[in-house]
């Protein structure tokens, strides 16, 4: 009897000791209400912004390839950008644009394409286009390059993330399984020495 009483007393005890769930005391945590709503419209721009500079990211070696397939065909540079511009989705045709509309506007090619160069996507191929203009070398070889390079990178990313969720995972793992083992495990040990040492109640 004295075993029993002395396991459930150390179960009870583990039970509102153990640290709860970091989720747990996020969702129970107060949160103002003035904060849900204060700078909800610019979470909103934000996202929306970075939707469409993920889209631009996936469609780039595609819009690439077909560049250097404009290109190959005998098309300028000029004429491929905007039938690129013309076929591409919105967020890689909105990119687009702004080179397109400096070129018909008569601005010098190579600035044209610089306008892009610190994009975050369009930024590598798009000084190489300049020094090629620049310089008068072939444009097709480089464009498929990049695109083989940005392809390169994203299962490299998608290697990285993949593995993140493993190490990730036995955090969780082992917040289900350490109590239980404790309640299972530890708990009768200890309970049947002190009761022992107790002796029969």
């Amino acid at each position: 009897m004295t075993e029993v009483l002395v396991g459930i007393c150390l179960g009870v005890a583990v039970l509102l000791l153990w640290p709860p769930d970091p989720m747990t005391r996020l969702r129970e945590s107060p949160v103002p209400l003035s904060s849900g709503s204060r700078g909800s419209w610019w979470r909103r721009g934000r996202g929306d912004k970075d939707r469409s500079s993920a889209s631009v990211a996936a469609e780039l070696p595609q819009t690439l390839e077909l560049m250097a397939v404009c290109l190959e065909s005998g098309a300028t540079l000029t004429g491929a950008v905007t039938t690129l511009r013309e076929l591409s989705p919105p967020a890689t045709a909105e990119v687009l644009g702004g080179v397109v509309a400096a070129l018909h506007v008569g601005r010098d090619p190579t600035k044209a394409w610089l306008t892009l160069a610190e994009h975050p996507a369009w930024g590598p191929p798009a000084r190489d286009l300049a020094r090629a203009l620049r310089s008068g070398t072939g444009m097709a070889e480089s464009l498929r390059v990049h695109a083989e390079e940005v392809r390169r990178r994203r299962r490299e990313a998608a290697m990285r993330a993949a593995r993140a969720v493993g190490v990730k995972s036995v955090q969780p793992l082992m917040a289900c399984f350490l109590p239980a083992f404790v309640l299972l495990g530890v708990v009768p040990l200890v309970a049947s020495l002190v009761g022992r040492l107790i002796g029969p109640g």
